[in-house]
This record gives C-alpha cells, structure tokens and sequence, in this order.
C-alpha cells in the first residue's frame, strides 16, 4: 500500500471534485470511453499500457501525467517490473482497498482491467478454501463479523435493550439466555444520535451495570469550520466517518458497535435504493468482518401489515439481505406489560427462542427512576401471533391487566373512576403500567376516556365471555 496516498486525494487528482464525480457513469464494456475529463483518461490508458507491458519505463509516460497521477502510476509499473501482473494487481487492488468512503472510484480504476485476458486461472476453487467456524457474541442471535438488525415499533424498549446488550460485552456477563458472554468482557462503540449521553444512555448503562470505561460514542463528530475556526458538533454520517467508526473500534477493541437508529446514520443516500444502501453498508461490513465485532443496527417498522416479519421494517429490503441475522421486538399479544424479542432470521445457525422481556424501573418503590430490561426466559409466542395479535372480541382474549381493569369498571359501572382510585384497587400493577394500559384500551375502544385520567366501561358486560 502506498504512504500517503488515499481514494479521495486519487480522486482530487483525477476529477477536480466530489461533484465532478458523482456525474461519472461507468462504460458498459470494455471498448467504451466514459471517463469524467482528460486527466482520467490519460491516466486510465497509461494503467492499460502498464499492464499490458506497453509502457517498461517512466519515461514513456503521457507528460500530461503530472503529480499524484504519475505517483500512482509509477507505483504500479515498479510492482509490474517487480512480480509481473501479479504484483500488478496486487497494487492496484491495494489502492483501491486503501479508503472505503468512494466506492464508486472502484469503478473508474477497476475499468481499464476489463479487457485484461491474460489473467489466469479465473476464479477461487473451493478445495483451496479453508473452512471456518462461525463465532458469536451472543448464541445464534449476535454474530460476530457480520450485520445484525433489530426492527421494532418505537417505545417498545429496543434502545434499552441494546444498551443492556453493551453492558453485558463490556463485563463479559453472560447473555439474557444464559449463555456465555465474552470472556474477560471487551469494548463497544455506540452511534446513537437520537438520546442524550449525559441523561439517558450513560445513566441507563450505569443502571445495567456497564463497565462505562470500555464503552465509546461517537454519536456525534466534532467538526472546525476553516473559514470561522469554530469547532461545531455534527451528527456522525455514512460514508464520510467510516474512518472515525474504524479508530473507535481500535481504541476499546470493540466487540460491538450499535447503530441506533440506523437511518440517522445515512447522509443523503436513499435508502429505499438497493444500490445506495449496499454501497453505503459495504465497508461496515467490511470493517467488522476484518476486526472480529458484531453491529447491531436498529431500524423502526414500516405502517405497513402482513405475516413476512422480513419485509416489515422501513427501507430498502437490502438491509435485512446483507445481515446475517435479525432480530424484532413487538408487543405480546397478551399482556401489556410484555415485550418479546424475536428471532426473525438467520443464515448461520437455526433459529432461536423467542425471549420475554419488560421495561422496568423501581420508581413506583420509592427507588430508582432510570429504566432496565427485566428478562423473563423463552416464550412459545410465535412470529405470525405477534405480528397480527387477534383482535379482543371478548374478555377472555384480552391480557390479564386488561382484564382486571375491565372488570373493575363494569363492577363500577356508570360510575367514572380515576386511575388513582384504579391504583389503590389494583396494587399489584404499577402506576406506570396502568397508566399506559388505561389509554391503550381507550384506543382500542375497550373502554371509554371521559376525562383526564378518568374512565369508565362502556356498559356494565361490554366484553363478557358470553358475548
């Protein structure tokens, strides 16, 4: 690989600018000259002529090939001279590999090559490739080296969750199943725009147990505009950071990197294109495969119903294709208060159980007022149950809070009752849960608001079994 020589200072020799660049279209085949403006295609066709043995010497170069140009392409004839076309590509593929952020200038370089037929043999036979064992961070759910999503409604705690995910890395605690965490605990790089760090994330990992020493954000970038000297703070961005999350990663020796949530992340790409989507993902993968971390991106659910829990989150469907695994968090269907995590897909191992969870605090005990995930083991729910719950037609297919509450009301029936007076008959259901429980089955028309935190059922047997 060259000393300081980079994709994006090539890509200021050859093309002027970034805008300049991202007019360029690729030549449909071989015969074909599409190149942005004259320095590339002097510098595309001394590449031909160096590979092809036509140019042996510097001197032959087009004067016009002045500066970095001439840097990079004097690099590859010396690897010519050196090894042949081997030691060739091997240059050229070097430099390409050198910066991920302009993918697309791949694209510029790779098409002097394309006429190239002295390459042989073609391909990778698969006897000559060495098996290798999958390794995970957490079983069957987390994979290390590879793309993770985790989609979900908002409010259902998917960031709570990934957070008592980090903690556990960064202490090496087993995970929620039992199973083994990472021996002796390792580092994690969070990219979470959307929640504060000095009032939500750092408390809540405090509240999981975090080692906070080996858990770094780089949520936001600090950014010197030139022309006032301020030093401003931006959110971090695909592809332009790609370096900052590759020096993250070195600096805790990350296990884990958590993009919360993952479209925050994507500049202006598309991310309904697939094209856009890939690109922008391929050096993350790239990066986490070379350093051995799991990424866990989280992604909303779309508006949009049906059973294929593949094709519900929002975005292109290339990011659920690209990751290994993944994950969803949805509602129970019959309790309020639960949450599930489902395994939705995977493609190195069978699936895995289905795991309950609710948000907790121990505020409603006069204690502690920052949130925690509360496992509470595998659950026989299964993925088409609860991505279409039956509808409540009847008491007995509602959840037990529900039930409770509905059977309060009717016993009281005309009469209007406060959630204070629901708490002081209900003890065993948090103020917290009866609240939210009060206003979901209002919007479900299961019971009706008639004024602020004030119910009442909507007859004296609305929902009885015999109905």
């Amino acid at each position: 690989m060259m000393d300081n020589l980079s994709i994006p200072s090539v890509a200021d020799a050859l093309l002027g600018s970034s805008n300049a660049f991202q007019q360029f279209t690729p030549p449909q085949s071989p015969s074909q000259k599409s190149v942005p403006n004259d320095k590339a295609a002097i510098f595309i066709d001394t590449l031909n002529n160096i590979k092809s043995g036509h140019i042996s010497k510097q001197a032959a170069f087009d004067p016009a090939l002045s500066g970095l140009c001439r840097k990079v392409a004097n690099h590859l004839l010396l690897a010519r001279q050196k090894d042949g076309i081997a030691g060739y590509l091997k240059a050229y593929i070097a430099i390409i590999s050198d910066d991920a952020l302009l993918n697309d200038l791949a694209l510029l370089l790779l098409s002097p090559m394309q006429d190239n037929k002295s390459i042989a043999p073609v391909g990778t036979l698969l006897s000559q490739v060495q098996g290798e064992e999958v390794h995970w961070l957490w079983q069957r759910r987390l994979p290390l080296g590879k793309l993770t999503t985790l989609d979900g409604d908002p409010g259902l705690g998917k960031s709570n969750l990934t957070l008592d995910i980090a903690a556990r890395v960064s202490t090496g605690r087993e995970m929620p199943d039992g199973t083994p965490g990472i021996a002796g605990g390792a580092g994690v790089v969070l990219i979470a725009p959307e929640d504060g760090l000095a009032d939500t994330i750092q408390p809540r990992l405090q509240r999981a147990g975090a080692n906070l020493s080996r858990i770094v954000s780089i949520s936001s970038i600090p950014t010197l505009n030139p022309n006032t000297n301020y030093t401003y703070e931006r959110p971090f961005m695909l592809p332009f950071d790609f370096k900052i999350l590759q020096k993250a990663i070195e600096r805790v020796q990350a296990k884990l990197v958590v993009i919360d949530p993952l479209m925050a992340i994507f500049s202006s790409k598309d991310t309904y294109k697939d094209n856009e989507v890939r690109m922008a993902l391929a050096p993350v993968q790239r990066l986490i495969e070379q350093a051995g971390t799991a990424c866990l991106m989280v992604r909303h659910l779309s508006k949009t119903s049906g059973t294929n829990a593949l094709y519900r989150a929002g975005g292109s469907i290339a990011f659920i294709a690209i990751a290994r695994s993944g994950l969803m968090v949805l509602k129970d269907p019959t309790d309020e208060s639960k949450r599930v995590l489902a395994h939705v897909k995977s493609n190195l191992s069978v699936g895995a159980a289905n795991l309950s969870f609710s948000v907790a605090s121990d505020e409603d005990h006069g204690g502690d007022n920052r949130p925690y995930i509360r496992w509470l083991g595998a659950t026989t729910h299964t993925i088409q149950e609860l991505l279409n719950p039956p509808l409540p037609t009847a008491i007995h297919l509602l959840g037990a809070g529900r039930q409770e509450i509905l059977r309060v009301l009717e016993e009281h029936y005309p009469e209007v009752l406060s959630i204070k007076a629901l708490a002081a008959v209900l003890p065993e259901m948090s103020y917290t849960n009866l609240n939210l429980t009060l206003k979901r089955m209002a919007e479900d028309g299961q019971i009706e608001k008639v004024g602020r935190g004030e119910y009442h059922a909507l007859s004296a047997s609305s929902l009885s079994p015999e109905k």
